[in-house]
């Protein structure tokens, strides 16, 4: 009975320890790799329409020009940010047959305005067909 208890005792020691360490692992990991400066994910469709998010991760606040243009170079959006860790959703007006055809693209350019840096990001559709073979014994 007292051998169970000091192996469970030593487990759960073991166990703290462990979460202990992995849990301290990623912050550190993140501030020794840094993170990326533009962030962009999209989110997925409002009725039929495109979401985006952007997040700029700058400390200090600088002046970033921001630009979505479609698949035809028309700007769609443009605006100016000067926040720090600048964070924004666009809902994209686009029209739904030209959102569903596979040549569907967008562009999102962001110019740093005191490197003058430009990044460019593209958003595009991507059609796949999947065919599962299926081999059972009976």
């Amino acid at each position: 009975m007292k051998q169970t208890i000091k192996k469970t005792k030593m487990i759960a020691l073991g166990l703290i320890t462990l979460f202990s360490v992995v849990a301290y692992q990623p912050g550190y990991a993140a501030a020794a790799g840094g993170d990326k400066p533009v962030e962009i994910k999209f989110l997925g469709s409002f009725y039929e329409q495109p979401v985006i998010l952007l997040h700029l991760n700058n400390t200090e606040a600088e002046e970033y020009v921001i630009t979505i243009r479609d698949g035809a170079n028309n700007i769609l959006f443009s605006e100016k940010a000067n926040e720090a860790d600048f964070s924004r959703r666009y809902l994209l007006k686009i029209d739904e047959a030209e959102s569903r055809s596979p040549d569907f693209k967008l562009k999102v350019e962001v110019k740093s305005a005191s490197t003058n840096k430009t990044d460019t990001y593209t958003i595009s559709r991507v059609f796949r067909q999947i065919e599962d073979v299926v081999v059972a014994k009976k």
